[in-house]
């Protein structure tokens, strides 16, 4: 197994990171995806594992909370595990449409994303019929604030709105 480094260098990241890719395991199907990671590798929320049906997402997006260590995320909610692993671990949110085919990808980041992780949306977005939605956020209360937002039609468009302002 690859030992993954965490784009901001903290071990407490990298140690989420390999926690949350043991309990949820990886995905290259866009309806199971929960979070692309800075190497580009997708967190599946399918929860195949545990026994729901592959093919589309069954856990929330707030279940990282699962693998976040308490010391790390103070109340350790879900949601505010949620944005303190988007924020701390570079990791993208996404999420899609339920319906087959699906209707385009929602896009959330607090970081600019490596380019291992644009590669990584562009080929998501094909699988999804394309983007709907970027929110690039910044740390504030349990749910972070929206610096930006759009409805990109270009990875240049995507890259513009995700920048580090």
């Amino acid at each position: 197994m690859k030992r993954r480094r965490c784009r901001l260098g903290s071990s407490t990241c990298a140690d989420t990171v390999e926690r949350a890719i043991a309990k949820f395991g990886l995905t290259d199907d866009v309806r199971e995806a929960g979070y692309v990671l800075p190497d580009g590798d997708v967190l599946d929320f399918s929860g195949k594992r545990d026994g729901h049906e592959e093919g589309q997402r069954n856990y929330d997006h707030d279940r990282i909370a699962l693998v976040a260590p308490p010391s790390t995320y103070e109340s350790n909610r879900g949601v505010a595990a949620e944005t303190q692993f988007m924020a701390r671990c570079c990791a993208v949110r996404v999420t899609v449409g339920h319906q087959w085919p699906p209707q385009g990808l929602s896009v959330e980041s607090f970081c600019a994303p490596t380019a291992a992780q644009m590669r990584t949306l562009r080929d998501l977005a094909e699988q999804a019929g394309g983007f709907v939605r970027a929110d690039r956020m910044r740390t504030g209360g349990d749910y972070g604030e929206i610096v930006r937002v759009g409805a990109p039609r270009t990875m240049a468009e995507l890259r513009r709105l995700l920048r580090d302002s």
